[in-house]
């Protein structure tokens, strides 16, 4: 939670839209943001010494490698900010009715739009949620919804034509880019879909190989940060003068796991957990190699116990369907790959 009281931020957060709404299509020296510090890469960030804050969050950013991050409350005001902005610029009618699959909870329910009061002073539409499992298709349309909000993988296998708009985030291709570590990276822009825009408080850079890194500007150290995806830059006709990336970010796709009946669903595998119970563990990826076997392949030093915690941690997750394993390797690929691989 934010340390802002909550009508203090309501006027933050509106503030701060409507500003940037205005000043988006002012000219601005991207390059002269970016600080003269060195890359700061995962492995990096595990090892920093860093002052606790008020809230923080564990994530292994689809890459294997589980860091924890300190937020800061301007951090924090942004990322509240930018979710009202993609409404904004999608220009949802919020007294309308929004359905979200994700892998965030394990039961269906139903809840009310929580909006910035100043910017959507109409939200009293519902929100139904459900988890990643079970006819999702089935679900939707017995749902009296206007929108959906899901990863794109799970967009694309269903179908949708009947809805004013969807939105998805999380994984290649989605209509927002965005990271545990910082936040909203990037909104699809309004007027192109090809493209993304990357946000004020965040500067993109992109190395020889295109290699994405951030800098937060409203984080004390995550300057130059290697966040583990490629990209490239471009231009776009709306006339917005904030830095333009292809839509196509690589690296954010996880695959699809299946059940032992063929059934697919998106796995979670427990892994914010894993640095708990094995403190020396650096890197893992899960691979799904039948339809009854999970193999982990970890780096690091890991006792047994920690491997019987780690395959006890999948099993709460995936489910005692699977028979799991844990194999020691000495490395992995440099760059972004997938935290869980099905092999059928």
């Amino acid at each position: 939670m934010s340390a802002f009281p909550v009508d203090y931020l309501s006027r933050q957060i509106f503030e701060l839209v409507k500003r940037f709404e205005y000043t988006q299509y002012e000219s601005r020296n991207h390059a002269a943001l970016i600080p003269d510090v060195p890359v700061l890469t995962r492995q990096d960030l595990r090892v920093l010494n860093v002052e606790k804050t008020q809230y923080s969050s564990t994530t292994s950013g689809s890459t294997g490698i589980p860091v924890t991050i300190q937020k800061s409350n301007a951090q924090y005001l942004w990322f509240k900010a930018t979710n009202q902005r993609e409404l904004l610029w999608r220009g949802w009618d919020v007294s309308k009715n929004l359905a979200v699959i994700t892998a965030k909870v394990k039961e269906a329910r139903i809840g009310k739009w929580q909006n910035n009061p100043f910017l959507f002073p109409n939200s009293t539409g519902k929100i139904y949620v459900h988890p990643l499992k079970g006819d999702l298709q089935l679900w939707l349309n017995s749902v009296p919804c206007t929108y959906l909000h899901s990863y794109p993988t799970v967009i694309k296998s269903l179908d949708a034509s009947g809805l004013t708009d969807v939105k998805s985030t999380g994984e290649r291709g989605g209509t927002l880019y965005s990271s545990e570590e910082v936040g909203t990276i990037a909104i699809e822009c309004p007027d192109n879909p090809d493209v993304y825009h990357v946000m004020e408080n965040i500067i993109v850079e992109l190395d020889a190989d295109n290699n994405i890194i951030v800098t937060d500007l409203t984080h004390p150290y995550l300057k130059r940060y290697l966040i583990g995806d490629k990209g490239e830059f471009t231009s776009c006709y709306c006339g917005r003068k904030l830095q333009t990336l292809k839509k196509d970010v690589l690296g954010r796709v996880r695959n699809m796991a299946v059940a032992p009946d063929g059934s697919r669903f998106w796995p979670v595998i427990g892994s914010i957990k894993f640095k708990t119970v094995a403190p020396d563990l650096i890197r893992f990826q899960a691979i799904q190699e039948s339809l009854t076997q999970v193999t982990l392949k970890v780096e690091g030093d890991i006792t047994t116990e920690e491997e019987n915690n780690i395959k006890q941690i999948m099993r709460e997750n995936l489910g005692d369907t699977y028979e799991y394993a844990v194999v020691c390797v000495s490395g992995f690929p440099v760059g972004k790959f997938e935290e869980f691989i099905c092999m059928i």
